[in-house]
């Protein structure tokens, strides 16, 4: 329970012996009601009314209220016949415990006043602005006190003004962050009041909410490294805790790719930032003809087909190990890709005659739906739009596309006719445009995915049996395998031309591509020699030569 309030004294000018009504809350259980020092005879009606009689005295005096849960706020009470000004009305009613609060007064008979009196302390100044009005600059101080006027004639009724304490700060939690910025903390604390302002080494703070008057939460700005100052300040003054937050560097993610090894049944993990393959190779005993992979947006699980037991295998990133039991899909599965929002893996299956695509729940790793055959003939590749509204699964027995809408898993239309024996399908950054390779007549077709109908068709002397296709994060590039000539196609978006075609020793039987999330690097397995070559998209140039797995065929990156 809280202390008692006193929010109005009825009348609050009477002689002694009077009897007045005193209004409020938290009066029940009260001890006693003081005039001043003096106590008075008193009766509790109500939790919210006290009937007390006037005690003798004289002047102006603050009355309270004393329970067990504490003593209330002071309200000025005047005694009958107090000569001299009196103050009726006081804005602000507060200010802080430092001072300085330009105050106006109003009242009666101020004219000739010679002080203006804060309990016992001059104000700063004041000025006599008329007889029924000062203006006066509060003094330092503490608690409730009176303000009153004097004048020749003696020190009049006066009214209650109360010192509000400067904030403290208890803690800030957490008590550290990225240099970056942008991460909420709470700062506890007392003397909270809004508006208040926040800051880090001087730095504001965005979003600042006082939630109460011990809490504030706030979005803390970009600092440097090390320990910082939280400042806090408010109407009642400003406090601050040195160093109570520490800004830390935080590592950025290291782009991580998996690559499949479909021959010895592993998947080996690589450093892009060393290109380099990190610890042992996840292994063979949860695979068996590991062909497609793709990584959810969080970067916390890795999706492997299984193409001989018609299976998926679930790795944790983290540990890089396969987790929970092998999910079955239906017969061959080939490609797979997991929805931007990471709840969903789709899944193309498409030997002995299955033609199904399988849908996979990321969150229980089981398989919720099946696609049917009647809308697939060997579905192949998938790809899935960045909205997530769409997947787009290659038909590599049909030389067509078809469109699944993924907020129902059925196909949508027919399908889109492109070449035949389509493998690779990727879709730009923006959405607007999917690009599929078509194996046996060596282009690549290029569909609006606003009418899902083919818009070009890329024919080139660089395109041999091209097979795996990604697009660069800016979309600017689509990087094509070209298994037949062992090389690498580039292709210009904004024209839907090769214009470069990259040629390496290391180039044998090119099969998956993939490119790091910030662009700077391509990877392509190399299925005839059992490396992964490292292309460097500023110079469209193999840089370097990675040893992995034997019959290294998919692969995926992401920040982990």
């Amino acid at each position: 329970m809280a202390a008692p309030t006193i929010s109005v004294i009825q009348p609050a000018t009477a002689s002694a012996g009077s009897v007045v009504t005193i209004l409020g809350s938290g009066f029940i259980g009260a001890t006693a009601v003081k005039f001043g020092n003096t106590d008075a005879v008193f009766t509790v009606t109500s939790n919210s009314q006290i009937r007390a009689t006037v005690p003798a005295g004289s002047g102006s005096v603050l009355v309270t209220v004393v329970t067990p849960e504490g003593t209330s706020n002071g309200r000025a009470f005047c005694y009958t016949g107090t000569p001299g000004a009196a103050v009726q009305s006081i804005t602000p009613a507060s200010g802080p415990a430092a001072g300085g609060t330009s105050v106006t007064l109003v009242g009666i008979r101020f004219t000739g006043a010679t002080a203006v009196k804060f309990g016992n302390t001059d104000a700063v100044s004041f000025t006599v602005v008329q007889d029924r009005l000062i203006q006066a600059v509060a003094p330092p101080g503490t608690g409730t006190v009176l303000v009153t006027v004097v004048t020749p004639s003696g020190t009049g009724c006066g009214i209650a003004y109360t010192y509000v304490a400067a904030p403290t700060i208890i803690s800030v939690d957490p008590p550290s962050g990225p240099e970056a910025g942008g991460q909420e903390v709470t700062i506890t604390g007392t003397g909270f009041t809004s508006p208040a302002t926040v800051t880090f080494d001087g730095v504001p703070a965005t979003n600042v909410t006082v939630v109460n008057s011990t809490t504030i939460t706030a979005t803390t700005p970009p600092g440097t490294a090390g320990p910082a100052d939280v400042t806090v300040t408010t109407s009642n003054g400003s406090v601050t805790a040195p160093g109570a937050y520490t800004y830390v560097v935080v590592p950025p993610p290291v782009a991580t790719a998996y690559v499949t090894n479909y021959t010895d049944a592993t998947v080996s993990v690589i450093d892009t930032s060393t290109d380099t393959v990190t610890g042992t190779p996840v292994n063979g005993e949860n695979f068996t003809g590991p062909s497609a992979v793709a990584i959810t947006p969080d970067g916390t699980k890795a999706y492997v087909t299984n193409f001989n037991i018609n299976t998926v295998s679930v790795i944790d990133t983290a540990t890089n190990t396969v987790i929970g039991p092998q999910i079955t899909v239906g017969t061959g599965p080939g490609g797979v890709a997991v929805t931007p929002d990471g709840t969903k893996a789709y899944v193309a299956n498409n030997a002995g005659g299955e033609n199904t695509v399988s849908v996979i729940d990321t969150a229980t790793d089981t398989v919720t739906a099946t696609i049917n055959g009647e809308n697939f003939t060997g579905p192949f590749a998938v790809a899935i739009t960045p909205d997530g509204t769409r997947a787009y699964v290659t038909n590599r027995s049909a030389a067509s596309v078809s469109v699944i809408d993924t907020a129902t898993d059925t196909v949508i239309g027919t399908p889109v006719l492109v070449g035949p024996a389509p493998s690779g399908v990727a879709i730009t950054p923006d959405g607007t445009t999917a690009y599929v390779t078509n194996r046996d007549n060596s282009t690549v077709s290029v569909i609006d995915t606003a009418t899902n109908t083919v818009t070009t068709t890329i024919t080139d002397a660089s395109l041999n049996g091209p097979y795996g296709v990604a697009i660069t994060p800016d979309g600017t590039k689509a990087y094509v395998t070209n298994r037949d000539n062992n090389t690498v196609s580039v292709i210009d978006t904004a024209t839907n031309t090769v214009t470069t075609t990259i040629t390496d020793a290391s180039l044998s039987d090119p099969a998956g591509v993939a490119i790091t999330p910030d662009g700077t690097k391509a990877y392509v397995t190399d299925f005839g020699s059992d490396t992964v070559s490292v292309i460097d998209t500023a110079t469209d140039a193999v840089t370097g030569t990675i040893t992995v797995g034997n019959n290294p065929f998919g692969v995926a990156i992401a920040n982990i």
